[in-house]
């Protein structure tokens, strides 16, 4: 049974990606890479499903700023897909499923357990390309199961093996928001309170989808790959411990905030 749900954990769309290098531009926050508990699953009116223990780092290509309108979107979109993929449709962002309401392949794919996931996901924006008529397109690499364990029913934690993936969104923006993006982009919660994909549509996407091959090499070049030293597994292995959750980066600003 155990091998069977690593199967199908391994097999689903998104789990996350990305470094914490010099890749971040000056107009973001530091990150800090000191170890910190993981806060609590309620933060305002949105909680996150029980079953999710892990933060989310995101590092970017030079030249991206993490907290401009439309990275914190696509940051938000792709942490979502990874929380229902391993939460069986549940628990993504305030305004997800109303973004991907015109993308069923989103809504295809989940494990079949819901399994405790602990541990620290790593994503990098790799690409934010304004197009005409107020269009953007954006890839996100994910570096899924690098630091992340997930409890098995006999209580051990299973680590699975190292593998990566990019995602291309083509994003129009059909109306001007007033959320600070900047403002709500950050902080030390784990995730929005507030529906950050207001004003916004997704055009066309799909999970673990790409057509700009040089992003997705990119995404493939393990210079970029963030993950630490060791978590690089060729093999699933069981480990005595959870994974670490490390502090979110640049996170998401705390209800009252």
């Amino acid at each position: 049974m155990t091998k069977r749900f690593a199967t199908m954990l391994a097999a689903t769309s998104l789990l996350g990606v990305c470094a914490m290098t010099a890749c971040s531009t000056p107009s973001t926050p530091t990150p800090s890479s000191s170890s910190a508990a993981i806060t609590s699953n309620i933060n305002g009116p949105y909680q996150l499903p029980d079953n999710i223990g892990t933060t989310f780092r995101w590092t970017a290509a030079p030249g991206i700023d993490l907290l401009s309108p439309i990275a914190v979107v696509t940051r938000a979109f792709i942490e979502s897909d990874y929380i229902k993929t391993i939460s069986q449709f549940r628990g993504a962002y305030p305004g997800w499923y109303r973004v991907v309401a015109g993308q069923p392949r989103f809504m295809e794919s989940a494990t079949r357990y819901v399994a405790p996931v602990n541990g620290t996901v790593y994503h990098r924006l790799q690409k934010v390309q304004r197009l005409p008529h107020n269009e953007w397109s954006t890839v996100a690499c994910t570096y899924k199961y690098d630091a992340t364990t997930t409890r098995q029913p006999d209580g051990r934690f299973l680590a699975l093996r190292h593998s990566s993936y990019s995602t291309e969104i083509l994003w129009r923006q059909t109306s001007d928001s007033k959320i600070d993006y900047r403002a709500v982009g950050q902080g030390t919660a784990r995730y929005p309170v507030t529906d950050v994909f207001t004003g916004w549509t997704v055009i066309r996407s799909a999970p673990q989808h790409i057509e700009d091959i040089s992003a997705a090499e990119a995404c493939r070049d393990p210079r970029n790959d963030p993950a630490p030293y060791g978590t690089h597994r060729t093999e699933e292995t069981y480990v005595d411990q959870p994974a670490e959750a490390l502090p979110p980066y640049p996170g998401w600003a705390r209800a009252g905030d």
